[in-house]
């Protein structure tokens, strides 16, 4: 790829936005689970990402730096609890991959969502939140007042 972000040649840069879609529309329901739940509000929400000017060098540098992952061998040095959450419906990560994370951490703990997609926390808030909320209480992590 030419120049330092791999974005110089124009080719490159088409192929970020086409992939992307209209506002980033490709993106924004690939990451959900079914893509018909999504209201008028979570899809402005999303717009916001490609609005800024070059929008499409960052999301090539966050694509490329997904791959180089040079922290794994230091998983099991993580010495608090951790709560990996994965969505059933997830196209972009398998669940697998997330299972290994929960496993290769010395305090973690693996959920999977069914009627999730990759973004969980935005297509199953309520859903969401009360896993979070019920683990955190059973770590201890939580004070209730």
């Amino acid at each position: 790829l030419a120049g330092e972000f791999g974005l110089s040649r124009p080719p490159i840069r088409e192929l970020m936005r086409q992939l992307a879609g209209e506002i980033g529309g490709n993106f924004v329901t690939a990451n959900w689970s079914d893509p018909l739940r999504m209201d008028e509000r979570a899809l402005e929400a999303h717009a916001l990402n490609f609005r800024p000017h070059n929008w499409d060098r960052g999301l090539w540098q966050v694509s490329r730096a997904s791959h180089e992952v040079p922290f794994l061998d230091q998983l099991g040095t993580i010495g608090v609890p951790a709560l990996v959450v994965h969505g059933a419906g997830d196209t972009v990560i398998e669940a697998e991959q997330s299972r290994q994370l929960a496993a290769e951490l010395p305090q973690g703990t693996f959920a999977l969502l069914d009627d999730c997609g990759h973004a969980v926390h935005e297509e199953c808030p309520a859903v969401f939140s009360e896993l979070v909320l019920s683990w955190l209480l059973d770590e201890n992590l939580l004070a209730v007042q």
